[in-house]
């Protein structure tokens, strides 16, 4: 007997994203992928995986050739050289690579990431502005908390542009450095005393940014990671871009695993909605924190908006856990159900505009970074949006 694919109605999706996202009542949270930088004329990773190759020498090139031979991307390279520099010394080799060598391939790949991405200084789209705009005129007793696995300054361009406060974890003015317990306090009673006002959107960059470098700390005789401050400035040392995966010598309080416990407390306590767009699901150590957080608080709505199909990835965890919505142009997983759009019950209303729905191409559009963008922008206009007919 053959089965009705289920429909889902988008117009009913989206007022009640719109409804939650407006209310302030939940803790709103956001995590961007490199989907919501293209928009400004950023590579994807592939893309940047090959421009990166143009930039390096031509021995590095050989080499970084080599690794990207696997089918391997940027990312992924980035594991295997430092993998190398930790576990090999002397003249011993691995992909042709010594502990030397390796060293010297790594700190040329996230110079050419830092190149690739500032070439141009590429400005905030109009997506980050209102993105932007939005943040400036939310009222919540607890902070936005935005984490993002891009390199670039786009939002913090957007945000400082917009006289919106954020904080990153950094502190100081010449040389801002990283101070954990910023972050991750000890106690509850240090969280409530010793972090920003909620106003201050939180900023948590999982994969490094453009902005960081190793510098030398004149008291401790070793480096640390510093963010470098204006738009002339360049990396002095090695840039601090994406961690690796498989053996952290440096202090556990790293940026990184800062952030990504970060992550966890956020989704993993308390009524949140959180808002996922441009990330493709393709880091499993993100994927784990998620799928973590879905088990575990059942007041978590998680919503992952695509620009195209629903990732493998993503499917399998929407259909597993019932509070993460996963979005796509096409085809759409709510409920550990997976369904296609159906029309919209009805047509706009005179003067009404949505966003969340392409009605050229009878599609959901949300997991457009400037649809999302324009989206939140509505939320801010004095008359609200039409309420959906019973």
């Amino acid at each position: 007997m053959a089965t009705t694919t289920p429909e889902f109605d988008p117009l009913t999706l989206g007022f009640e994203l719109h409804e939650q996202l407006a209310s302030g009542n939940r803790c709103a949270g956001f995590l961007f992928g490199a989907g919501t930088s293209i928009c400004s004329g950023l590579p994807d990773l592939n893309r940047l995986s090959v421009e990166v190759a143009s930039k390096l020498t031509t021995d590095q090139r050989a080499q970084y050739d080599v690794l990207r031979s696997g089918g391997r991307n940027l990312e992924t390279i980035l594991n295997v050289v430092r993998g190398i520099r930790e576990i090999l010394s002397g003249s011993e080799t691995l992909y042709g690579l010594s502990h030397a060598a390796a060293r010297d391939l790594d700190i040329a790949i996230c110079r050419a990431i830092y190149e690739v991405i500032s070439d141009g200084s590429p400005k905030p789209s109009a997506a980050h502005v209102s993105l932007s705009n939005w943040l400036k005129h939310f009222h919540s007793d607890s902070p936005v908390e935005i984490f993002t696995t891009n390199y670039d300054l786009l939002f913090e361009s957007a945000f400082e542009s917009g006289g919106v406060p954020y904080f990153d974890g950094f502190v100081g003015a010449v040389q801002p450095f990283f101070v954990p317990q910023s972050i991750d306090p000890l106690t509850h009673a240090d969280s409530a005393r010793n972090v920003p006002p909620p106003s201050w959107v939180r900023l948590w960059k999982l994969h490094g940014s453009v902005g960081w470098c190793y510098a030398n700390d004149a008291t401790s005789l070793q480096k640390r990671i510093v963010r470098m401050t204006g738009l002339g400035s360049k990396p002095t040392d090695e840039v601090v871009i994406f961690p690796s995966r498989d053996k952290y010598s440096e202090s556990r309080r790293l940026p990184y695993l800062t952030y990504m416990d970060r992550l966890r407390r956020f989704l993993t306590s308390g009524e949140r909605i959180f808002v996922v767009c441009g990330y493709s699901f393709g880091d499993e150590h993100i994927n784990e924190v998620l799928r973590q957080a879905l088990q575990s608080n059942v007041r978590l709505a998680m919503h992952a908006l695509f620009f195209d199909t629903i990732p493998d990835h993503a499917r399998a965890i929407a259909t597993h856990y019932a509070n993460l919505s996963a979005l796509g142009r096409d085809t759409v997983v709510i409920g550990g159900v997976t369904g296609n759009w159906s029309l919209p019950t009805r047509k706009p209303a005179a003067g009404e505009v949505w966003h969340f729905w392409d009605g050229a191409k009878n599609a959901f559009a949300l997991g457009d970074f400037t649809a999302l963008g324009a989206f939140l922008g509505s939320m801010m206009r004095p008359k609200p949006l039409v309420s959906v007919a019973p």
